[in-house]
């Protein structure tokens, strides 16, 4: 488990479309796409979905932002022809919905474009070379003093926490 690869699904941020597979991912960024919009990058690693969704396109910022985990599986919908070259030239393992091996689908209780999804599971099955395993993404500390645990109180000092504490 711990030597497999991770697997970046990018999801969609809509009201009207739910996610789907959010709960099982291990770390989900969320991305800002224009002045209203945003979309997910779900990692998986430790766990799988059988269904996630709803699958749109890349972008530009997943290169920088996914690298981290070392020659990642990137599940997208694909992208504009600059974004898609962008892609097919980084260390990302590409796993498009053109190039999916039955990892993806479309499900019939949404509408195009909102209905496809990966199978995460389907995913760790197909054999894609050139995919590396992640290294440790946060340090959690072990000790912790009183003005340290009352500032972690929050959620949003949490998460603030967290990727300050990102090594």
């Amino acid at each position: 488990l711990a030597a497999r690869p991770a697997v970046v699904v990018k999801v969609g941020n809509y009201d009207a479309h739910a996610q789907r597979g959010m709960n099982q991912a291990d770390i989900v960024y969320e991305e800002l796409i224009n002045a209203n919009m945003s979309r997910f990058a779900f990692v998986f690693q430790s766990r799988t979905a059988k269904e996630v969704g709803p699958i749109r396109s890349g972008r530009r910022q997943d290169v920088d932002l996914l690298g981290s985990l070392n020659k990642p599986i990137f599940a997208w919908a694909g992208g504009n022809p600059t974004v898609t070259k962008i892609i097919k030239s980084s260390d990302l393992i590409d796993l498009s919905q053109f190039k999916c091996h039955g990892s993806c689908y479309r499900v019939t209780d949404d509408v195009v474009p909102y209905n496809l999804v990966f199978n995460v599971e389907r995913i760790y099955q197909l054999s894609l070379p050139g995919a590396g395993r992640p290294p440790q993404q946060f340090r959690y500390l072990t000790k912790r003093s009183e003005e340290h645990t009352s500032e972690l109180q929050s959620l949003r000092h949490l998460v603030c926490r967290l990727l300050l504490e990102k090594k």
